[in-house]
């Protein structure tokens, strides 16, 4: 199978809340979001690994896709198989193009199926 991945985007007049679903995932696959504002807040990530030869997941959330200058705006420091990972205050993430973009990194495999739910608040 090929890798897909489906985004679901959840707006009101602060929050967004960006859901990834993906399958087929290896290390190298990422996701791209787009939900229209190159400056946002990110308060909390979940990422959880549902299926697949993998063991752990490694979020990367990046301003820039893989094959450019690759500005990471968050990386998780210990893969697990569930992330949950809050940011006190929040963090600027920032992207010229208004494009963000997920790489999950399962430890191993390309079956695996991942679940991450991104929550952002608009810059004031």
């Amino acid at each position: 199978m090929a890798y897909s991945s489906t985004i679901t985007t959840y707006k009101d007049r602060d929050s967004i809340i960006v859901e990834v679903s993906e399958t087929d995932v290896s290390s190298s696959d990422e996701a791209t979001i787009n939900v229209g504002y190159q400056m946002l807040i990110l308060d909390r990530i979940l990422c959880e690994l549902d299926s697949g030869t993998g063991t752990t997941v490694d979020p990367i959330l990046e301003g820039e896709d893989a094959g450019s200058n690759r500005r990471v705006q968050l990386e998780n420091l210990t893969p697990d198989a569930v992330i949950d990972e809050s940011v006190s205050g929040g963090l600027r993430v920032f992207s010229a193009g208004g494009d963000f973009y997920l790489r999950t990194e399962p430890d191993a495999g390309a079956d695996n199926v991942v679940r991450t739910i991104l929550y952002f608040r608009r810059v004031a």
